[in-house]
């Protein structure tokens, strides 16, 4: 979707810090002249910090080099890591320091001064977009996790080297693995199975999910499931490779569910 099309949508409000009084009143005509809404405008990284959590703009236009306790890249960080406002940094000084120092906040944007209206333009629409979009992926990652972790089985998602990228809450009850300690150990560490028949070892399940060239998955009526406590428990489950949009085998997803025997 194109940026300005979000933009027509809602009128975005912006926060502009800049402590120099000239910059400022040319930034607020530029921000006005591209439909936007001043919040406010603010001269010091203590106050952006305030007024960003007083008005919860859609963004912050911040200088970096401010007078104070507080410069912007401190001020920045704040606003975007607790208040989960982007923040686009403006300054003249694209030092390598600096630029090294901005770049650990993860910025949505930098402008260097002097710019013209299409540059500043193009960084806040770009940061703009970028966070909306940023926020409708985790909303629909929110919407999906509840989903799994509703389901009746457990389920565990690989990568294509078998590291675990996704634990749902029955997966954790059913092995006794919390997921943060699960998610990037490989699988075969995390889920692992006995031969329901021979009680040996079940290993390679990666592997044996990327036998399936024609993309089908695997069912076992019985395996015995080992807990992260030594326990044994009888499931049944199911393995299937997932594929990228080019048919490339990028992962795995597993299944299981306890029965009675």
């Amino acid at each position: 979707m194109n940026p300005r099309t979000l933009n027509r949508r809602k009128k975005a409000s912006i926060l502009v810090v800049e402590d120099e009084s000239i910059v400022r009143a040319d930034v607020e005509e530029y921000l006005k002249s591209f439909g936007y809404r001043i919040s406010a405008s603010v001269a010091s990284g203590e106050e952006a910090k305030r007024q960003a959590t007083r008005l919860g703009p859609d963004l912050v236009l911040m200088d970096i080099l401010l007078a104070g306790k507080v410069d912007g890249i401190e001020a920045g960080k704040y606003i975007q890591r607790k208040l989960g406002i982007p923040v686009v940094f403006v300054t003249a000084h694209g030092d390598e320091h600096t630029l090294e120092r901005a770049k650990l906040n993860a910025p949505f944007g930098y402008v260097l001064k002097p710019f013209n209206d299409r540059e500043l333009r193009t960084a806040i629409e770009i940061a703009i977009f970028r966070h909306r979009t940023e926020e409708e992926l985790r909303r629909l990652q929110h919407w999906l996790k509840s989903i799994l972790d509703n389901l009746e089985e457990g389920v565990v998602v690989t990568d294509k080297w078998g590291l675990v990228k996704l634990f749902n809450e029955r997966a954790a009850a059913l092995t006794g693995w919390k997921p943060k300690k699960a998610v990037g150990k490989a699988i075969d560490d995390v889920v692992r199975f006995l031969d329901g028949a021979t009680r040996q070892p079940v290993r390679a399940l990666l592997n044996q999910a990327k036998r399936q060239s024609n993309g089908e998955s695997i069912t076992n009526e019985l395996f015995i499931m080992v807990t992260a406590k030594g326990d044994q428990l009888p499931v049944t489950f199911n393995i299937a490779p997932m594929t990228d949009p080019d048919g490339e085998i990028n992962g795995a997803i597993l299944k299981f569910r306890p029965i009675k025997i």
